[in-house]
């Protein structure tokens, strides 16, 4: 049997390295990519393959490594500065993590996943407004849509939007009527039976003043 020459093995582990992926054996599919590595493979794919494996293998800080290897190799799909962003985020690299977004969403403005990622940092970060620009973007097709909806209407709430929050807790509980959205739903019924009230009693104030001009 002949022995593989280089090439060959390289290609052949590359491979080995997609399938054990695809079986969700990180720990084999990285050790593949090692051995590529090291037998001379120095391209974006590789390192964006080690960076996917060791972030299913929660080791942000090397997968991060990798994607940035990749991203400096040319490697620019979506994919990478989603998991690059959420990478920084888990090692709490805050301003890292934000610059993953914008830099994704600026080679890709329309990616949904980027645009949601963007809306969830956004709105941890209490940038409701700012949320709302990339989750407005998000339609009924999202795949997670109890977060979308309960992050809709969270930021539509702290944006004093109070009827559109409303709808979107809603749509939340229509998906998952769990205990986190029905606590959401009381505390803004509350917050509007508030609001309605001081309206009232501005109403009430402006009359008064009104009827004292007039008598």
């Amino acid at each position: 049997m002949n022995k593989l020459n280089n090439d060959e093995i390289i290609i052949s582990e590359s491979n080995q390295a997609i399938l054990y992926r695809e079986q969700k054996k990180y720990s084999k599919a990285y050790k593949c990519i090692e051995k590529v590595i090291k037998l001379g493979r120095n391209d974006g794919w590789v390192y964006s393959e080690a960076g996917l494996n060791l972030y299913e293998l929660e080791k942000y800080e090397k997968a991060l490594d990798n994607f940035e290897k990749a991203i400096n190799l040319g490697k620019n799909e979506s994919w990478i500065y989603y998991y690059s962003f959420w990478s920084a985020g888990s090692l709490g690299y805050k301003e890292k993590a934000q610059e993953f977004i914008e830099k994704g969403l600026e080679l890709y403005p329309d990616d949904v996943d980027l645009n949601f990622s963007a809306g969830l940092y956004y709105e941890s970060i209490k940038e409701y407004k700012k949320a709302l620009t990339y989750l407005d973007k998000l339609n009924d097709d999202y795949d997670d849509k109890y977060t979308l909806y309960l992050t809709l209407g969270i930021c539509n709430e702290k944006s004093g939007k109070y009827d559109i929050a409303a709808d979107y807790y809603q749509k939340a509980k229509s998906v998952n009527d769990c205990l986190e959205i029905r606590k959401q739903i009381s505390t803004l019924k509350k917050k509007r039976i508030f609001f309605y009230i001081l309206e009232i009693l501005f109403l009430l104030f402006i009359i008064k003043i009104i009827l004292g001009i007039i008598f």
